[in-house]
């Protein structure tokens, strides 16, 4: 399978686990300090993570990269366009974003690819 594929899949698979786990759990929080944990934040880490630490570690950034893009894109919208409630993460604005960010997405993976895997 093409290096690609193994991307966008991969950060399809992971908005729907997301969407799938916060249907089920909406009450689910990640907590530290008292203070809630977006998981926008943890692909954030995870983004930095893999462009950063991880020079060498081709296979480990094919697997980490996509799966902390697809965490950021999942809330990117709703943060952008919501009064952050429940109700607005599954709003026609949220839904709509993110299906625009994985359209671009895939139309770019290659280009993505290219400048993070060298």
């Amino acid at each position: 399978m093409k290096r690609d594929s193994i991307f966008y899949i991969l950060f399809v698979l992971t908005i729907l686990v997301i969407r799938l786990e916060v249907f089920i759990f909406p009450a689910n929080k990640i907590m530290i300090d008292g203070l809630r944990v977006n998981h926008f934040w943890i692909g954030a880490v995870l983004v930095l993570f893999s462009l950063f630490l991880l020079k060498n570690y081709n296979a480990l950034k094919i697997i980490i990269f996509p799966i902390g893009l697809g965490l950021v894109a999942d809330e990117l919208t709703f943060m952008i366009f919501s009064h952050r409630t429940s109700n607005d993460y599954w709003s026609v604005y949220s839904i709509a974003g993110l299906v625009i960010i994985m359209i671009m997405v895939f139309v770019f993976r290659e280009k993505l690819l290219s400048k993070t895997y060298n």
